[in-house]
Formats: C-alpha cells, sequence, structure tokens
C-alpha cells in the first residue's frame, strides 16, 4: 500500500509484449477516465442525446406532442441514463449536462 501523491510507475506484460498505459478507454458504451472522473462520459452521452433529439425534431416536426414524448421516451432517455448508476449523477455539473438535452425536449 502506497500513501501519498507519488504512486509507483509499473508496467503491465502480457506474452512479453508491454500494454501501453492510456488516459481513459470506452468499455460497454461507457468512457471509463484513469482519474475516474466522468466528464468524458456525460459529454459524449449529451452529443448522442442532442443529435437524437435534433432526429425527433427533423422527423416528426408534424406529429403530436403525445407522439413526440413517446418518441423520446423510447430513443433519447435510454441514451441518457445508460450506465448513471455507474457514474453515479451526483455532482452538479454532470447533472446539468445531461438534464439540458431533457429541457430541451420539452420546449
Amino acid at each position: 500500500m502506497t500513501l501519498g501523491k507519488n504512486l509507483p510507475s509499473f508496467r503491465l506484460f502480457i506474452n512479453g509484449v508491454a500494454i501501453p498505459q492510456t488516459c481513459g478507454l470506452k468499455y460497454l458504451g461507457v468512457y471509463i477516465q484513469s482519474d475516474l472522473k466522468w466528464h468524458e462520459h456525460t459529454v459524449n452521452t449529451v452529443k448522442k442525446g442532442n443529435k437524437l433529439l435534433a432526429m425527433i425534431g427533423r422527423c416528426l416536426f408534424s406529429a403530436s406532442t403525445e407522439t413526440k414524448m413517446i418518441t423520446f421516451n423510447t430513443v433519447v432517455r435510454p441514451v441518457l441514463e445508460y450506465a448513471s448508476q455507474v457514474w453515479s449523477p451526483y455532482i452538479k455539473t454532470l447533472i446539468d449536462n445531461v438534464e439540458t438535452v431533457q429541457r430541451r425536449a420539452v420546449k
């Protein structure tokens, strides 16, 4: 166990080949950063949600409000909520970023 900010560096090898160290990775659609912060994941989630919301607006511009809400709940909402248990939305700025998509849908 090591205490402090200066952690020892180590390298992992598989079959004698060193595995490169990265700042983050995407696993099952979840962006995991090396510092375990979720900013990159929420930014990508908001981008996906906005794209889908724009598509719904273009495709269903003359549809009823009820149809648009059903489509939003079916298409966009699962994208916004996917893996939210993992990044546990407890940081106000991350919550606000995701909720901007929902606010745009209400307009």
